[in-house]
């Protein structure tokens, strides 16, 4: 029996080589009419257009044929990067296809998160040579790009990288005069050009660059993640569907409410698995704190969703709306799959009253989804996140020599996997320190391998705090800190000290609004934790504020340990400072 840390979920399901357009073409023959997108908003007098939008596989496949033509005739060539920046919508999705119909591929950039300056410096450092955009409501985004840098948008080269050719718009004949894609679908396209796309995508292979992602930045600055078409699929394939309870093509309708620059909105389930995926734009939930709850019920009713993607917030405004308000969810709902960040136990356990199976996912963007822990009410709170590792997937558990440990020790995790990229796009030393002998990819989080090969994700290196003597995972200190009653949230980070390495500091949503007395938190920690070598492990500063910044959706630790650190950094031992973010 394996005592190491190593484990390898072999599988009798092979492998797919196919590439993404071939599955388009597949699923428009098979299930021509069945849709594949479906988009929906609340019926709200600022936001154009019908409350209600879809795309069938037929329609998709054509205008996505249609518009590759109209982007070779405006001067893309194979081979080509181009920026896109947009939300999820009917024009997003079909550029999507076109691009990958010639292998163009697209960067996926957030545009919550891009300054002026950090777009300038991807389009230059990855040689784009456009930059497509959705011009957002009333072109309130395009317009503040344009005055934010005069110029920019019409490629003077004075505030524009020279490598950008072309800017286009996903919407509308903008005031600013750009290239748009509504325009390109109308127009007509040659048939030699037709021609030409067909037989670019005949000549993709799947081992072909695909799409490029960028990770997050909530752990450093973002890096740019290239994916092939492979990856994609067979990460689709084999773990994704598993991971939602098994897809049914033609039948499974899923609902997810990130945005396309996320890699696990997993945007191409749609064509791999053959389902539809119904999409609601973030503004209506994760910033939103339940005030279009009716909406997002109907949504989920009318639409006979079977299954979901749903962050923590959500599940938050779903058990709120049921509990509180009566709401009911469609009874096929059967399978929610969450991920992300870490899971709040007692949001899980009020879930499932209402949802009979929720898996939560873990993975990076540099290698898919990897892991799934099948929640099972049943278990202890600190085994419920224990995850089995995913079809064709080798886990193995490391010290800080890079030895493998023996099982049940904790350690860095390292992945393996078909889905994993190959490197960093234009990073070659950043390349090198992701990947350790053996293309064994570092994930940087702490985990440890049970004697039956399940994993538990423990914290994330940079997460972990080293006080003295000891290593404290702060997973530990915030579970402990919302089972108090008048504790929303928390946080726990280190904040830099000369002489004891790190001091711990719980950062805390309170439950009502007001701060609680910092001697009442110590008490309550001195009644949990026992002292390490005479050594009391509980926090030492005490953060009280509103709510945690975030990033791409998740909760931004690096951003509150900067705050922690100027806020306590410079005064070691002063106990009773309190503010908010």
């Amino acid at each position: 029996m394996e005592t190491r840390s190593y484990f390898h979920q072999a599988s009798q399901e092979p492998l797919l080589y196919a590439t993404i357009p071939d599955f388009l073409e597949q699923r428009a023959t098979e299930i021509p009419d069945s849709e594949a997108y479906v988009f929906r908003h609340p019926p709200l007098e600022d936001v154009p257009g019908p409350e209600r939008s879809s795309i069938c596989f037929r329609e998709l496949e054509e205008r996505s044929a249609h518009l590759a033509a109209a982007f070779l005739e405006l001067g893309f060539e194979p081979g080509d990067r181009v920026a896109a920046m947009g939300p999820f919508c009917k024009e997003w999705v079909i550029m999507d296809y076109a691009l990958l119909k010639i292998k163009v591929a697209a960067i996926r950039v957030s545009r919550e998160l891009t300054t002026q300056s950090s777009l300038k410096a991807i389009l230059e450092k990855h040689t784009c040579r456009s930059l497509i955009l959705h011009p957002g409501h009333k072109e309130s985004f395009a317009q503040s790009l344009e005055q934010g840098s005069p110029g920019f948008l019409k490629k003077d080269p004075k505030v524009c990288p020279d490598n950008v050719r072309f800017v286009v718009s996903m919407t509308g004949s903008t005031s600013l005069d750009l290239t748009c894609i509504h325009q390109m679908m109308a127009s007509e396209v040659r048939g030699d050009t037709l021609e030409r796309v067909r037989k670019i995508q005949a000549s993709i292979c799947p081992d072909d660059l695909a799409t490029i992602y960028m990770s997050s930045g909530s752990t450093g600055a973002p890096k740019a993640i290239p994916c092939s078409h492979f990856s994609l699929v067979n990460n689709t394939f084999h773990t994704v569907a598993p991971a939602l309870g098994g897809l049914q093509t033609g039948v499974s309708r899923y609902f997810i409410d990130r945005l396309p620059h996320w890699i696990a909105t997993f945007p191409f389930t749609t064509v791999v698995c053959g389902i539809s995926m119904v999409q609601v734009d973030p503004r209506y939930t994760c910033n939103a704190f339940g005030k279009y709850n009716d909406f997002l019920f109907r949504v989920m009713r009318e639409e006979n969703i079977t299954c979901a993607m749903m962050m923590p917030y959500l599940m938050y405004d779903i058990v709120g709306g049921i509990e509180k308000s009566g709401m009911t969810l469609p009874d096929q709902l059967t399978h929610v799959m969450t991920g992300g960040e870490r899971l709040p136990i007692d949001i899980v356990r009020s879930t499932l009253k209402y949802v009979p199976n929720i898996a939560m996912i873990y993975g990076t963007s540099e290698v898919g989804l990897a892991m799934v822990a099948e929640i099972d009410p049943r278990k202890r709170d600190e085994d419920i996140l224990e995850g089995y590792v995913c079809r064709h997937f080798e886990f193995k558990v490391v010290n800080e020599q890079g030895e493998t440990v023996e099982r049940g020790t904790h350690g860095e995790l390292l992945i393996r996997g078909p889905s994993a990229f190959s490197g960093y796009l234009d990073d070659p030393q950043r390349t090198s320190e992701a990947f350790a002998a053996g293309r064994w990819f570092r994930t940087s989080d702490y985990a440890a391998m049970s004697q039956a090969g399940k994993v538990k994700i423990l914290a994330r290196k940079s997460d972990v705090i080293s006080y003295l003597t000891s290593k404290i995972f702060p997973q530990q200190y915030e579970k402990l800190l919302v089972e108090h009653e008048n504790v929303a949230k928390a946080v726990v980070v280190g904040v830099p000290d000369e002489r004891m390495y790190e001091i711990p500091c719980a950062c805390v949503v309170t439950a009502n609004g007001e701060d609680i007395p910092e001697e009442e938190l110590h008490d309550y920690f001195r009644r949990l934790l026992l002292d390490t070598d005479s050594i009391s492990l509980a926090p030492k500063y005490f953060f009280f504020v509103d709510a945690f910044p975030e990033v791409n959706g998740k909760i931004n630790r690096r951003k509150i340990r900067q705050l922690a650190a100027q806020k306590f950094g410079s005064s070691r031992g002063n106990m009773g400072v309190q503010d908010t973010i």
